[in-house]
């Protein structure tokens, strides 16, 4: 699987798979996948083999924090927006204006951003392994989250 760098406007470096259709036939579509916690752009391994082989092109980055790609050490630079923005950015970078935006465990949360705040970047979108959670109209600190949904407690 083709892997690459790139570094985006705003100072961070991504590394990402880059995966053509294997009959270098122009993209039913351009997949772009977003893995969980705690993974890597590994954990598509076998989707981007079949998805190749039947005419798409996928690209799945190491998401901010994992593997080769950049680990900031401002915790503000994790939010869903600047997380949303960068991921934007990186489809500039590649020139691709619009993708379908698929999305796995804790990658779902960030597809449903993406897809709030980057709405025109995408065809379709499709999430897996976690309900939907809209956004809070206040905000809600992690203490009083575990309360309400005990499996967050990991998060105080």
């Amino acid at each position: 699987m083709k892997q690459h760098y790139t570094t985006l406007p705003n100072g961070r470096t991504y590394h990402f798979v880059d995966e053509p259709p294997v009959s270098g036939a122009t993209p039913r579509a351009t997949l772009f996948c977003f893995h969980g916690f705690p993974d890597q752009w590994y954990g598509w391994k076998h989707q981007i083999v079949a998805w190749s082989s039947a005419g798409y092109r996928v690209i799945v980055p190491h998401m901010l924090g994992y593997g080769s790609t950049d680990k900031p050490s401002d915790p503000s630079a994790y939010s869903t927006k600047n997380l949303t923005n960068d991921l934007a950015l990186l489809l500039d970078a590649l020139q691709l204006p619009q993708v379908v935006v698929i999305g796995h465990d804790w990658g779902a949360a960030v597809a449903w951003r993406f897809a709030l705040w980057h709405p025109d970047r995408l065809t379709h979108l499709i999430t897996m392994s976690v309900p939907y959670f809209p956004p809070s109209k206040t905000y809600i600190p992690p203490s009083e989250a575990s309360k309400r949904v005990p499996t967050f407690a990991y998060q105080e």
